[in-house]
Formats: C-alpha cells, structure tokens, sequence
C-alpha cells in the first residue's frame, strides 16, 4: 500500500498547520491542471520546502511523470541558473522546482541573495515565453517571503500568469511542548546527543553540507567503535535528513536503507 501523500516527508512536523493548509492549494493545483503553469511558493524553512517538494513529487509518481530539481547553493550559483531554468525540454518532466531560500538563522534574507534574485527575476521576466515553451510541466518558484515583493516588481509580466501562490508560516513550537530536536533518543550519551543537535541546527539554518560532513563523520565513528545498533542508525539518519536537505534524495534514500538493514 502507497504511503499517505499527506505523511510523506513530514514526520517531524515541519509544516504545521500553515504548511498543510498551503499543500492543499498546491495539491489542487497539480492534480488538476495539464500543461504549462507557474507558482511561487514563499517560506523561510528549507525543510518545509523539502516536505512540500517530496509531496509534489509523490503525485509526479503516480502519473509516470518526474520532477527536475535546482538548488542554487549561492547568490553566485543564482545568478547563473538562468539556462538550465530555459534549457530545452525534456520528456516526463512534470515540474521544474527553483528553490533558493537564502535566509540565516534569524530569517532575514541577505543583500547578496536578494541582489541575485533581483537579477534572475528581471531576466526571467524577460524570457518568460521561452520559459513556457520550454516547460510542459509546472514550474514552481521557491524563495523567502522578503523576496516576494521582489517578484512584483522585477518580474511583473511573470507574477501576472502566475496559477498558484503559496507562503508558508514558520511553524511556532508552543511553550512546554518538546522542540524538534527532543526526536533524538535520550539514552544517548552526551556527546553524541549534543552532535546530532548541531546537524539539526545546521539544517534548520539551510546550511546542509556543513550538516552532512558532521554526521558522516559521526557514521564513520560509530562503525569503528564497539557502538553499533541504535547510535550507528540514529547516525544514518540524521545523514540522511543532511543529504535531503542538500537535494541528494538518492544519497538520503541509500543511508536510510542502510539504518533499516543493521
């Protein structure tokens, strides 16, 4: 039996009620629209977005479609990302997912990221005719919410065809209630507990290849040492939550296999 849409990629909570009520729109969207469309989706959480994404690609899956994927790791990379957007088209791809969220820890988007975005947008405004010849598909959009009114401005031609629009609130946790982060098991000892919370920290601040190195490195440890069982699993998967966030699903798929076969 095929998993719930709405369960995958959110075991953790990610979403919250502002995230689950913006995948219905986006949701209503894929399933029933047929050819070309775009949509902006606005969030400051790499792993909302990652979520989202994961249910998208779920409804791609079951029409024999796929999805072709750009995370822009820099202001630099952004800017650059222009011909691979309006590259020619390819068969069975049902969405093409732009995200560049470029946000720090306290949500504030950069002048470097903003200045990229700026530029693509102009440009992409521009170009927005090759853009639907080139995509049979949808094409979604991913930014922070500061780049919104970005979008109006530099690319009003585009925000104009725009099918769907979706922003996604930052999931609040209540007072007393256990964070994230408490997920981790609490017979770990110290230091492997105070590490698997730096790799959580490090994704939540949209920084998955620092996350990634930490967690290999604390993989690596675990299979040298006399720990094996439940510390070396827990360490795959919080590799496997790193290589996701960085856009590697089949690296993040293979380590969650791993955990599953110790």
């Amino acid at each position: 039996m095929e998993e719930p849409i709405e369960q995958i990629d959110d075991e953790y909570g990610v979403l919250g009620p502002s995230g689950e009520e913006q995948w219905q729109r986006l949701r209503k969207q894929m399933e029933l629209s047929a050819g070309f469309w775009l949509g902006f989706l606005f969030c400051q959480s790499s792993l909302a977005a990652m979520s989202l994404r994961g249910r998208s690609e779920a409804i791609l899956r079951s029409r024999a479609l796929r999805s072709r994927t750009l995370l822009p790791d820099s202001p630099h990379e952004l800017r650059s990302v222009l011909p691979q957007v309006v590259r020619q088209k390819e068969e069975h791809i049902g969405l093409l997912w732009l995200q560049a969220i470029g946000v720090d820890a306290g949500g504030k988007t950069s002048d470097s990221w903003t200045a990229a975005w700026e530029s693509l947008l102009l440009r992409l405004n521009e170009r927005r005719d090759l853009l639907r010849r080139r995509n049979d598909g949808g094409v979604m959009i991913v930014a922070s919410p500061s780049v919104k009114p970005l979008v109006r401005d530099a690319a009003p031609d585009l925000w104009s065809i725009r099918a769907v629009v979706a922003e996604v609130l930052p999931v609040t946790v209540p007072q007393h209630s256990t964070p994230v982060s408490e997920d981790i098991p609490r017979q770990e000892p110290g230091p492997a507990r105070l590490q698997f919370r730096r790799v959580h920290r490090l994704i939540e601040e949209h920084r998955p290849a620092e996350a990634a190195r930490i967690a290999y490195k604390l993989v690596e440890s675990f299979r040298r040492g006399p720990t094996q069982g439940t510390l070396l699993a827990d360490a795959l998967e919080w590799l496997s939550r790193a290589r996701r966030a960085g856009g590697d699903i089949a690296a993040s798929m293979d380590r969650i296999q791993e955990a599953i076969q110790l």
